[in-house]
């Protein structure tokens, strides 16, 4: 328990360090995640107009992964560095502890995190879980819903 509030309290650190990296990202590659959430945070982030979402990762500011460790470095190096095709599979082990999603830029750095923790794999949580990233991820922006509010008045 301890280990995990560090690691959150550093996960957390970093989104703030990084604010100022997050503001320059402008495209992103989704990699494949845990029960397709990657087809929905697509979805959504296309949807809202947040992120232009790229299917090349070459072409790809950052990445979204809900995977850090060996097996994420290796599939980034090779698909987003090397722009070699999609060969590598992310086996469950090196996953993140259920739905936590990173966005990592070219510079290997963890620009941007957010835990999500979905009741269950059903399409109506999963969706749920992209809003509240791409609604996260709007408020890290300055570009939430609050703030279209507001200037429309």
């Amino acid at each position: 328990m301890i280990v995990m509030k560090l690691v959150l309290g550093l996960l957390l650190g970093a989104a703030v360090l990084s604010a100022a990296g997050l503001s320059e990202i402008k495209t992103v590659y989704v990699f494949p995640m845990r029960n397709s959430l990657d087809q929905y945070l697509v979805s959504r982030l296309t949807q809202t107009h947040t992120l232009q979402v790229v299917s090349d990762p070459k072409l790809a500011d950052a990445v979204f992964t809900d995977s850090v460790g060996p097996t994420f470095e290796s599939a980034f190096n090779q698909q987003v560095l090397d722009g070699k095709p999609d060969t590598i599979q992310m086996p469950h082990v090196f996953r993140s502890s259920r739905s936590t999603v990173f966005l990592v830029s070219k510079g290997k750095r963890v620009i941007w995190s957010i835990y999500l923790a979905p009741k269950d794999a059903t399409p109506r949580q999963l969706e749920k879980a992209s809003n509240r990233l791409v609604a996260s991820l709007q408020k890290d922006l300055g570009i939430g819903p609050a703030l279209h509010a507001s200037s429309s008045r």
